[in-house]
């Protein structure tokens, strides 16, 4: 799709506040002529097409759409398919194939926590307008006898060529095995802060129940840790998408009373991630309008504790701007030579990013990615 400009982008926000019910953005008004093509494109390529058309609904109902500005019904029946088919009833089939892989490790003694998607889209105000793709799951360190379970048991075959977890085809789901919650070649920091990640993973306090089957979770004090850091790696790689924002605002909005905020804090400055913390809680607050309590208990600012510790504009415009209007195409070459040609131009180009989130230096990140790719050749 082409660049999107700033009224369409402003406008998406809105539907997305509205969506999700937040306030509007203060001083908002519909447009004269509402592009709504534009709109549901945006939407698709934030993976947010549900949360975006919840928003339209709310805007209905606020009386803010006239008959002019209203959707034509091709288009307005198109995105409510898409919502039924790729969230509503995504959702529920998702949900009952993980509930299923529990129960295989369950009757077998293994734990599955599952992290990220499933566990996180429980903080949403609709979870099933949470965007699922991936299963991600940890085994208490216990994935070399889980993977042979199911691999004897059920003939499915493990790929062992990523780092940091295995792969395998559960139904129509890619499940992503972890033995390590981040990928330790990425960078040397992520070695450190793994040991920390894993001494939080093995507390199996936090559970929820799938068709009768226990499906554990990630303690709060550990998803504020490993979810930060997750964004953070997915950030400085790649980009990241509002979907991302509203992930850590909805945790940070439900579960920031049980995290333990000093040690929050303590990680966080050891591993330079205090600023990307305070960027992603500074949209979630000016731009998609969270409430600034929860994030300042985490993360509270020196001149106003009531408030999280802000950045300034000029970074949010530019992580907005690569939000909207990333400098690459998310999908790389299939072909071998320009897929390594476009990911050195993405990493030299990210310099900012990897700045903003890391304390190691240019010569020293790309030596450690390109041994990372040496070792595991299908991670190129």
């Amino acid at each position: 799709m082409g660049k999107v400009n700033t009224a369409d982008r402003d406008f998406f926000v809105a539907l997305v506040r509205a969506g999700v019910g937040h306030p509007l953005p203060e001083g908002f008004a519909m447009p004269a002529e509402v592009e709504w093509k534009a709109a549901f494109r945006i939407a698709r390529r934030q993976a947010l097409s549900a949360v975006a058309y919840d928003g339209v609904d709310a805007l209905a109902g606020m009386g803010l759409i006239s008959q002019s500005q209203r959707m034509e019904d091709k288009l307005r029946f198109r995105w409510i398919a898409s919502v039924i088919r790729n969230f509503d009833q995504k959702y529920e089939d998702y949900r009952a194939r993980i509930g299923e892989l529990a129960g295989f490790y369950n009757a077998r003694g293994f734990r599955m926590m599952v992290l990220k998607g499933y566990g996180l889209s429980l903080n949403w105000p609709r979870p099933s307008h949470r965007p699922c793709g991936d299963i991600d799951i940890w085994q208490f360190g216990q994935y070399r006898e889980a993977d042979a379970a199911l691999s004897r048991e059920k003939g499915i075959a493990i790929d062992n060529s990523h780092h940091h977890h295995t792969v395998f085809d559960f139904g129509e789901y890619a499940v992503e095995n972890h033995y390590d919650l981040v990928n330790v070649h990425a960078n040397r920091s992520n070695a450190a802060i793994e040991k920390i990640l894993k001494s939080l993973a093995m507390d199996d306090s936090f559970f929820t129940e799938i068709d009768g089957e226990r499906v554990w979770l990630p303690s709060p004090d550990l998803n504020a840790l490993f979810l930060l850091r997750h964004t953070m790696l997915h950030f400085s790689a790649e980009g990241i998408t509002l979907r991302h924002l509203l992930d850590w605002g909805f945790f940070v909005e439900k579960h920031a009373s049980e995290v333990d905020a000093a040690l929050f804090r303590e990680v966080t400055g050891k591993y330079y991630m205090t600023r990307f913390a305070s960027c992603l809680s500074t949209l979630c607050v000016k731009v998609l309008g969270f409430d600034p309590a929860p994030f300042a208990r985490l993360l509270p600012s020196a001149t106003d504790p009531a408030l999280p510790l802000m950045v300034d504009d000029d970074l949010l415009s530019k992580i907005m701007d690569d939000i909207f209007n990333p400098e690459f195409d998310p999908h790389l070459p299939d072909a071998l030579v320009p897929r390594v040609i476009m990911k050195f131009k993405r990493w030299a180009a990210y310099g900012w990013k990897r700045r903003l989130c890391y304390r190691e230096g240019p010569v020293s990140s790309f030596i450690i990615r390109a041994w990372a790719h040496i070792l595991k050749p299908s991670s190129i």
